[in-house]
């Protein structure tokens, strides 16, 4: 979970626990929150006192701190819906009139960045390597197709070469060496 509550500007209800808080204790439960290993009732029991009003002095309920915890997951999904769409807006804009082997560039770019997103954001490892060894594929599939087209081009100008009834065996030969680079 995030530290910021509310990344949409949203005021905290006066009566609310979060709102009885300093900003260094509401900080402080946000951290709590964020931690997988503990439950709401650890949480609960973790946090600090509500600080003024009828409930002064004493711990927030379970109910109150999975509430808050819903509210920051909720903020959290938007956000990431927000991402998409843009990267959506993103693939739309790169993939125009592109041809098949420009759109999986495109696309492979845009999987990067998503990787990257989520890296930052601390996604599950497994997604990121997945995501990761498929990027290493296309990579991968460049350099064999770039490769392969060299050595087309090569068995291209080659066969024109011996074709080419004009130049006797000797000058075929050297000019065989040159498409070659050996000479």
């Amino acid at each position: 979970m995030k530290a910021k509550p509310n990344p949409n500007g949203d005021k905290l209800r006066s009566d609310s626990y979060e709102a009885s808080l300093t900003d260094e204790q509401r900080e402080a439960l946000y951290l709590l929150l964020s931690d997988p290993k503990l439950s709401l009732k650890q949480v609960s029991l973790a946090a600090a006192a509500w600080r003024g009003g009828e409930w002064d002095g004493e711990q927030p309920s379970i109910g109150t701190i999975g509430n808050i915890a819903t509210r920051i997951r909720t903020e959290e999904q938007l956000l990431e819906v927000e991402a998409t769409a843009k990267m959506l807006e993103a693939v739309h804009a790169k993939l125009a009139g592109r041809s098949d082997e420009a759109t999986l560039d495109a696309a492979m770019e845009l999987i990067g960045q998503e990787v990257i997103q989520k890296t930052l954001m601390k996604d599950d490892p497994k997604n990121r390597t997945a995501a990761a060894r498929l990027m290493l594929k296309r990579a991968d599939q460049r350099r064999f197709d770039r490769r392969m087209k060299f050595l087309e081009d090569q068995a291209d100008k080659t066969k024109k070469v011996l074709a080419d009834e004009r130049l006797t065996p000797e000058e075929k030969q050297a000019k065989i060496k040159q498409v070659f680079g050996m000479s």
